[in-house]
């Protein structure tokens, strides 16, 4: 677990989420099956001699950030207590397909980052099959999300993921991710700051994905999908929209500004 998630993975997880050692383990154990993480560093490792150390380190890192989000979503959603077994059964099949396909499944400006992404692994010297994999870690994790709204509603993983992204593109959450990220963590409190909001933005993804399912039942275009259900919330769709412009149009962005966002988007929920 250390090897792979590196020497503070436990004191980090520990931290955020509260959980002992021993649930951490559970839950870094079911993150690295159902992501198949154990096939993607070996595929690194076959690099070996064969590409620049540098392009294997930065792979390695950009898995390192998967293993940290999939193992506090475990931790956080299943209440303390991780069915290794039970929980690898359930998604692991579900996962295993949706994340061979994220390349495809992501939209707009979010195809445009990961190809970005992948072109910047490629010129570090990475193949470029292995860069596309790489660029589309962080973007499966959100499958997570996608299984459990696909179990609970008896809708096809691929459909809901489909819905997933679509909804991730049209509400700019790449954007928020990106300024979340940017915000300052020089102490303990801003570090932690930036990963509960983080947290709940994608929890208000998840929870939009799921309005929008229910909301159209039997619909297979997701574009049409969303734009149904958009139509059905007018009134509070166009007080959300003309919040979220206000804030985009801000030059800087803090903790407060941020909440707002994840507040606006969180009422559209309800």
């Amino acid at each position: 677990m250390i090897n792979d998630g590196g020497s503070t993975f436990v004191f980090r997880a520990a931290e955020e989420t509260g959980a002992g050692a021993v649930e951490i383990a559970r839950a870094y154990t079911v993150s690295r099956e159902v992501f198949g993480l154990r096939e993607f560093w070996h595929k690194i490792d076959e690099q070996d001699s064969k590409i620049p150390t540098v392009a294997q380190t930065a792979m390695y890192l950009e898995s390192r950030r998967l293993l940290d989000r999939a193992t506090r979503w475990f931790i956080m959603a299943r209440g303390g207590r991780v069915d290794v077994g039970g929980e690898i059964a359930r998604i692991g099949e579900n996962l295993n397909r949706m994340s061979h396909q994220v390349q495809d499944l992501l939209v707009g400006v979010e195809h445009d980052r990961l190809v970005r992404r992948a072109d910047e692994l490629v010129a570090l010297g990475a193949p470029r099959e292995l860069a596309l994999e790489t660029a589309s870690l962080l973007d499966a994790y959100g499958l997570l999300d996608v299984a459990e709204i696909s179990r609970v509603t008896g809708t096809d993983a691929l459909d809901v993921a489909r819905l997933y992204f679509v909804l991730s593109e049209r509400y700019e959450v790449d954007v928020m991710l990106s300024r979340i990220t940017q915000l300052p963590r020089d102490d303990r409190w801003g570090s932690l700051a930036r990963m509960a909001l983080r947290s709940d933005l994608y929890g208000a993804l998840s929870g939009l994905t799921k309005a929008v399912v229910d909301g159209t039942p039997g619909m297979t275009d997701q574009v049409r999908r969303v734009e149904v259900w958009e139509s059905q919330q007018a009134e509070g769709l166009a007080r959300a929209r003309a919040t979220l412009d206000e804030i985009a149009a801000l030059e800087t962005f803090d903790v407060a500004t941020l909440s707002v966002a994840l507040r606006t988007i969180r009422t559209l929920v309800r």
